[in-house]
């Protein structure tokens, strides 16, 4: 669906914990943290091959400059990538990507397929002041309900396929349209 999520809070509001949750569902080793902000990097595309999911409990705020690379990573274009002290090699990455921000990065690809490749998920509550909070939720969440969590997500893929298409919220689309101006130097200046 050529599509990465990018759950966005400025903290206490549970972002590594759907990570920590999201991760369960995968086998042990297949799942990496690799911020876009270094898929460009010479030798690192590399870290996507056999990578089921790839989810960054916190990507850093500094520019995603490589706009080329990260719209063919995430659409699943067959990649060339550099290995060390090794032959180049070709692969189609397959990896679905979560990230997770307090502060949303910049971009110097103002392109419209760069902004079609995000989904922006606001979370606005803050769990860190309530009484009942418990640390580490997530941990009780997947020993308690992984089978559950699994089918979960299989009935969600299910949706998916029949739509055809993520459902976006209105509270995702005004907080895409924030970003891609804060993130434009004209748009922010005008």
């Amino acid at each position: 669906y050529q599509k990465c999520l990018i759950l966005y809070g400025t903290g206490g509001n549970a972002k590594s914990q759907v990570l920590t949750i999201a991760r369960s569902v995968f086998p042990p080793g297949s799942v990496i943290s690799f911020p876009p902000q270094e898929w460009g990097v010479r030798f690192q595309a590399v870290r996507l091959v056999g990578s089921l999911a790839n989810f960054c409990d916190e990507i850093p705020e500094h520019d995603i400059t490589h706009g080329d690379v990260f719209k063919s990573i995430v659409t699943g274009d067959p990649r060339h990538c550099d290995v060390k002290n090794r032959t180049p090699m070709q692969f189609i990455p397959i990896a679905g990507h979560i990230f997770s921000a307090n502060t949303l990065p910049g971009t110097v690809d103002q392109s419209p397929g760069f902004w079609d490749r995000w989904i922006a998920v606001p979370l606005t509550r803050n769990f860190r002041e309530l009484p009942t909070r418990k640390l580490d939720i997530a941990k009780d969440i997947v020993r308690d309900e992984q089978a559950g969590i699994v089918l979960w997500a299989l009935h969600g893929a299910a949706r998916l396929q029949q739509r055809g298409r993520f459902e976006v919220t209105d509270e995702s689309t005004k907080l895409m349209d924030q970003w891609r101006n804060s993130a434009d130097p004209i748009r922010a200046w005008i």
